[in-house]
């Protein structure tokens, strides 16, 4: 399997899920990184390219069938996701997925958040591009059944 050959990214990195055209169309399934894979940028940004590669390698994406779902479980949100760190990681990644990357990506769907998310999503959301607020859909409970079906018998978007 391609992505458990990835493993030298190390620990605090996990391996998404991809799964090819299932009901809700083609999905990439991530989980959130661990403290350690936060505390260097460009490992950071290697890691999550070296998924999106993968993710167009096995989904067969093209330049005009490119769109995926992402679909991000926080239910394991901690505080170290929040910090300088994390933005500093998030903002470099984004400024490479938009430069490199702008069309792979049809939305995402941010599954299980948690009630402090909704208070902290009221003030970030006017401070985001009205482009990207397009493409996110926030969920407080489970992923909607055809991707839960898609994610297996757990019905959890984590990635196993």
């Amino acid at each position: 399997d391609e992505l458990s050959s990835m493993s030298n990214f190390g620990e605090g990195m996990p391996l998404d899920k991809i799964i090819g055209k299932a009901g809700a169309g083609p999905l990439v399934l991530a989980t959130l990184p661990g403290r350690a894979a936060l505390a260097d940028v460009n490992r950071f940004v290697r890691w999550r390219i070296a998924m999106q590669e993968a993710a167009i390698r096995t989904l067969c994406l093209t330049q005009s069938s490119p769109a995926f779902t992402l679909v991000m479980d926080v239910s394991g949100l901690r505080r170290f996701h929040l910090s300088k760190e994390a933005r500093l990681c998030t903002a470099e990644l984004s400024r490479v997925m938009q430069a490199y990357y702008p069309d792979f990506l049809a939305k995402t769907l941010v599954v299980n958040t948690p009630p402090a998310f909704a208070c902290a999503w009221s003030l970030l959301r006017p401070l985001l591009p009205p482009a990207l607020l397009v493409k996110l859909q926030l969920q407080k409970g489970p992923p909607p059944d055809a991707i839960a079906d898609a994610c297996g018998p757990s019905g959890s978007p984590v990635p196993s």
